[in-house]
């Protein structure tokens, strides 16, 4: 009987929907400052500087670049990101209780 509940691994509680908002929002609000740095005040500079305005094409992929390092860098590191450890979130695979795979965490950003 030992052997079986050595195998099995701790279930996590499913999170409500206030806390995945929370969550959520903390999230959106580090990610603005991250792309204010690095997107906001690169395009700012070109336009300054050099007088020309990227493309929005090229505005929207660096801002999608940054949201993409920021998410699935944190999932795939510590199962969650900045916004999510305040409430003891966390992404896993059901299997193992993990954190994410690079491919995992690539499909989960690209669904949300």
């Amino acid at each position: 009987m030992s052997d079986q509940s050595s195998s099995k691994r701790l279930q996590g509680v499913n999170a409500g929907v206030l806390i995945r908002l929370l969550a959520s929002c903390y999230d959106g609000i580090i990610l603005l400052g991250i792309s204010m740095l690095l997107v906001g005040i690169p395009i700012t500079l070109s336009v300054e500087m050099l007088g020309a305005t990227p493309p929005k094409w090229l505005q929207y992929l660096l801002f999608l670049t940054v949201s993409y390092a920021y998410f699935v860098g944190f999932w795939v590191k510590g199962g969650a990101t900045t916004g999510m450890r305040p409430w003891k979130l966390m992404v896993a695979t059901n299997e193992t209780g993990m954190p994410l795979s690079w491919m995992a965490a690539s499909v989960r950003f690209t669904v949300l």
